[in-house]
């Protein structure tokens, strides 16, 4: 549920940041990569400098702003607890360099078991984040490719896959 809060909101948010005009479509990756460790259908990026990189179809009619939204795993260290939030570098295109927090889904399981970062299994993982971009023109039907990397030695760690993100953009006039 609030997944889904938070999904609309960010729809609402990108439609009065841009515009009114067009409709808002979804896209989804063609083809993921990472250098990240595979467990149970995920990429751990756990070290610094680890990478995920999505690439997606571009459309030829899209605004020059999308959203990317992600949905992740997020724990302190290997093995580690549930209740943390992690923190990305993310590049679309090769351009500007934005940093992202992804948010716990249940931080209160943090309180709840107190200090305690023993392994919960995945209990508690869940994480997500949305961020607004900018892509370079000429788009036009291009793709577009987005990388993220653990930022530096000693934060929490991420787990993506290929469906960890989407892009959520307005079709141009």
């Amino acid at each position: 549920m609030l997944k889904k809060v938070i999904a609309f909101i960010t729809i609402l948010y990108f439609v009065t940041t841009i515009g009114n005009a067009g409709n808002i479509k979804e896209l989804h990756a063609q083809s993921f990569s990472s250098d990240g460790k595979f467990v149970a259908g995920w990429y751990w990026l756990q070290k610094g400098g680890q990478f995920a990189k999505w690439t997606f179809a571009g459309p030829d009619n899209m605004k020059p702003v999308i959203m990317l939204c992600f949905s992740t795993l997020s724990t302190d260290t290997l093995n580690g607890g549930a209740g943390y939030d992690s923190k990305i570098r993310v590049s679309v295109n090769g351009g500007r360099v934005y940093y992202l927090t992804l948010k716990n889904d249940c931080p209160l399981i943090r309180r709840w078991r107190g200090v305690d970062n023993t392994n919960t299994h995945g209990v508690g993982y869940s994480s997500h984040g949305c961020m607004r971009a900018k892509i370079k023109y000429p788009f036009t039907a291009s793709p577009i490719t987005v990388i993220v990397e653990k930022p530096q030695r000693g934060a929490a760690h991420t787990a993506v896959n290929k469906n960890s993100l989407k892009i959520i953009y307005q079709e141009a006039n």
